[in-house]
């Protein structure tokens, strides 16, 4: 991967501008003509606040809540991974669906 030819400090810089385009990308996505999966749109609101926030902070919503508890399950199933880590799946896995 071309990010590892960088020191840390540029990786991670490189890393973040890569994964802010494609938050933005996916945001447009919403409103076009391609309407993404709920459970695709899950996992990238997971990776997104997994990369922005850290691992699930907020306490569970109720069961009744349904859209706001799939994203906090989506999100608290990522468990204590890396912010980084989180980035570098969110830009995967818009590849796969970009490709």
């Amino acid at each position: 991967m071309l990010i590892h030819e960088f020191s840390q400090k540029e990786s991670c810089a490189l890393l973040v501008c890569l994964c802010n385009m494609c938050v933005s990308y996916v945001a447009k996505c919403i409103t076009g003509p391609y309407k993404p999966a709920p459970n695709m749109l899950l996992m990238f609101y997971a990776y997104y606040k997994q990369a922005t926030v850290g691992p699930c902070n907020r306490p569970k919503p109720w069961s009744f809540d349904v859209i706001n508890k799939a994203k906090w399950d989506a999100w608290n199933k990522l468990g204590n991974m890396s912010k980084e880590t989180a980035m570098e799946n969110y830009v995967t896995e818009l590849k796969k669906v970009s490709l």
